[in-house]
Protein backbone atom coordinates (compact mmCIF):
# COMPACT_ATOMS: atom_id res chain seq x y z
CA UNK A 1 0.00 0.00 0.00
CA UNK A 2 1.30 3.30 -1.01
CA UNK A 3 1.76 6.42 1.51
CA UNK A 4 -1.39 8.47 1.86
CA UNK A 5 -3.21 5.37 0.53
CA UNK A 6 -6.98 4.78 2.62
CA UNK A 7 -6.30 0.79 1.02
CA UNK A 8 -10.27 0.06 0.14
CA UNK A 9 -12.02 2.42 2.84
CA UNK A 10 -15.09 3.61 1.80
CA UNK A 11 -17.02 6.37 2.61
CA UNK A 12 -20.85 7.17 1.81
CA UNK A 13 -21.70 10.77 0.11
CA UNK A 14 -24.43 10.87 3.47
CA UNK A 15 -21.22 10.57 5.58
CA UNK A 16 -19.46 12.85 4.43
CA UNK A 17 -20.23 16.41 6.64
CA UNK A 18 -18.84 18.61 9.14
CA UNK A 19 -14.53 18.31 9.20
CA UNK A 20 -13.03 16.18 11.65
CA UNK A 21 -9.38 15.94 10.65
CA UNK A 22 -8.04 18.84 8.77
CA UNK A 23 -7.93 22.37 9.81
CA UNK A 24 -9.05 25.35 8.15
CA UNK A 25 -5.81 26.06 6.80
CA UNK A 26 -5.11 22.37 5.46
CA UNK A 27 -8.39 22.48 3.83
CA UNK A 28 -7.96 25.19 2.29
CA UNK A 29 -4.85 24.06 0.84
CA UNK A 30 -6.61 21.00 -0.09
CA UNK A 31 -9.61 22.68 -1.94
CA UNK A 32 -6.80 24.55 -4.08
CA UNK A 33 -4.60 21.17 -4.80
CA UNK A 34 -8.06 19.28 -5.85
CA UNK A 35 -9.21 22.59 -8.09
CA UNK A 36 -5.93 22.43 -10.05
CA UNK A 37 -6.37 18.96 -10.58
CA UNK A 38 -10.11 19.08 -11.56
CA UNK A 39 -10.13 23.11 -12.20
CA UNK A 40 -13.74 22.92 -14.11
CA UNK A 41 -14.57 24.91 -17.03
CA UNK A 42 -17.94 26.12 -18.17
CA UNK A 43 -19.60 22.61 -18.97
CA UNK A 44 -17.54 20.83 -15.33
CA UNK A 45 -17.75 22.35 -11.79
CA UNK A 46 -14.42 22.71 -9.93
CA UNK A 47 -13.34 19.98 -7.81
CA UNK A 48 -14.15 22.38 -4.77
CA UNK A 49 -17.61 22.94 -6.16
CA UNK A 50 -18.16 19.16 -5.74
CA UNK A 51 -17.18 17.62 -1.72
CA UNK A 52 -14.08 16.47 -2.59
CA UNK A 53 -12.34 18.29 0.47
CA UNK A 54 -15.18 16.78 3.12
CA UNK A 55 -14.68 13.49 1.39
CA UNK A 56 -10.96 13.05 2.27
CA UNK A 57 -11.80 14.48 5.39
CA UNK A 58 -14.34 11.96 6.30
CA UNK A 59 -11.33 9.23 4.93
CA UNK A 60 -9.09 10.53 6.98
CA UNK A 61 -11.28 10.61 9.61
CA UNK A 62 -12.18 6.45 8.85
CA UNK A 63 -8.22 5.53 7.69
CA UNK A 64 -6.34 7.15 10.32
CA UNK A 65 -3.08 5.66 9.23
CA UNK A 66 -3.49 8.13 5.94
CA UNK A 67 -3.32 11.11 8.05
CA UNK A 68 0.60 11.57 8.97
CA UNK A 69 1.56 11.42 4.90
CA UNK A 70 -1.69 13.50 3.69
CA UNK A 71 -0.81 16.18 6.29
CA UNK A 72 3.16 16.19 5.30
CA UNK A 73 1.98 16.83 1.73
CA UNK A 74 -0.13 19.82 2.76
CA UNK A 75 2.50 21.15 5.36
CA UNK A 76 4.87 20.44 1.96
CA UNK A 77 2.66 22.58 -0.30
CA UNK A 78 2.20 25.22 2.78
CA UNK A 79 5.90 26.08 3.01
CA UNK A 80 5.81 26.87 -0.52
CA UNK A 81 3.33 29.27 -0.09
CA UNK A 82 1.30 27.13 -2.30
CA UNK A 83 -2.71 29.53 -1.65
CA UNK A 84 -0.48 32.66 -3.07
CA UNK A 85 0.45 31.27 -6.03
CA UNK A 86 -1.49 31.65 -9.51
CA UNK A 87 -2.92 28.47 -10.96
CA UNK A 88 0.10 28.03 -13.18
CA UNK A 89 2.66 28.28 -10.19
CA UNK A 90 0.76 25.90 -8.38
CA UNK A 91 0.76 23.14 -11.19
CA UNK A 92 4.30 23.82 -11.31
CA UNK A 93 4.43 22.95 -7.48
CA UNK A 94 2.36 19.95 -7.57
CA UNK A 95 4.15 18.50 -10.34
CA UNK A 96 7.37 19.05 -7.81
CA UNK A 97 5.41 17.08 -5.18
CA UNK A 98 4.21 14.54 -7.75
CA UNK A 99 7.86 13.82 -8.20
CA UNK A 100 8.97 13.73 -4.90
CA UNK A 101 10.36 10.43 -3.98
CA UNK A 102 8.94 10.50 -0.56
CA UNK A 103 5.32 12.64 -0.94
CA UNK A 104 4.87 11.59 -4.36
CA UNK A 105 2.76 8.43 -3.46
CA UNK A 106 0.71 10.83 -1.85
CA UNK A 107 -0.03 13.47 -4.26
CA UNK A 108 -1.67 9.84 -6.00
CA UNK A 109 -3.96 8.85 -3.38
CA UNK A 110 -5.10 12.49 -3.04
CA UNK A 111 -5.61 12.14 -7.06
CA UNK A 112 -7.36 9.17 -6.62
CA UNK A 113 -9.66 10.57 -3.60
CA UNK A 114 -10.27 13.59 -5.22
CA UNK A 115 -11.51 11.87 -8.73
CA UNK A 116 -13.28 9.38 -6.34
CA UNK A 117 -15.49 12.79 -4.94
CA UNK A 118 -15.97 14.13 -7.83
CA UNK A 119 -17.37 11.71 -10.50
CA UNK A 120 -19.72 10.23 -7.69
CA UNK A 121 -21.14 14.08 -6.78
CA UNK A 122 -24.72 14.62 -8.96
CA UNK A 123 -23.75 17.77 -10.43
CA UNK A 124 -20.58 16.11 -11.95
CA UNK A 125 -22.72 12.91 -12.77
CA UNK A 126 -25.44 15.11 -14.39
CA UNK A 127 -22.57 16.29 -16.40
CA UNK A 128 -21.71 13.34 -17.57
CA UNK A 129 -25.39 12.17 -18.53
CA UNK A 130 -25.72 15.11 -20.87
CA UNK A 131 -22.77 14.69 -22.58
CA UNK A 132 -22.38 10.73 -23.43
CA UNK A 133 -26.02 9.35 -22.07
CA UNK A 134 -24.29 7.21 -19.43
CA UNK A 135 -25.95 6.97 -16.55
CA UNK A 136 -23.05 6.34 -14.23
CA UNK A 137 -25.85 5.57 -10.92
CA UNK A 138 -27.63 3.08 -12.74
CA UNK A 139 -25.55 0.24 -11.91
CA UNK A 140 -25.11 1.05 -8.35
CA UNK A 141 -29.23 1.63 -8.28
CA UNK A 142 -30.64 -0.97 -10.97
CA UNK A 143 -33.62 -0.38 -13.22
CA UNK A 144 -37.07 -1.33 -11.81
CA UNK A 145 -38.44 -4.38 -12.79
CA UNK A 146 -41.41 -5.36 -13.57
CA UNK A 147 -43.86 -7.25 -10.74
CA UNK A 148 -43.09 -10.99 -11.18
CA UNK A 149 -45.74 -13.19 -12.08
CA UNK A 150 -45.07 -16.74 -9.42
CA UNK A 151 -47.77 -18.04 -12.22
CA UNK A 152 -44.61 -18.34 -14.51
CA UNK A 153 -43.28 -21.06 -12.30
CA UNK A 154 -46.28 -23.80 -12.75
CA UNK A 155 -44.51 -25.64 -15.23
CA UNK A 156 -41.77 -25.95 -13.62
CA UNK A 157 -43.36 -26.94 -9.97
CA UNK A 158 -45.32 -29.30 -12.21
CA UNK A 159 -42.02 -31.71 -13.36
CA UNK A 160 -41.32 -34.78 -11.03
CA UNK A 161 -38.20 -33.76 -9.10
CA UNK A 162 -34.74 -34.51 -10.47
CA UNK A 163 -32.99 -35.58 -7.09
CA UNK A 164 -32.61 -38.63 -5.07
CA UNK A 165 -33.47 -37.96 -1.45
CA UNK A 166 -30.35 -38.09 0.43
Amino acid sequence: MRAGDAGGVYVAPEEVGEPRVLDAGERAILGAWADRLVPGDGTWPPATATPVVGYVDALMDRAPAIVPAVRSALAWLAGRGFLGLGAEEQVAVLRELEADPALGPVFFSVLEMTLEAYYRDPAVEAVVEARTGFRSRLPMVGTPLPPFDPARLDRVRALPPRHRPA
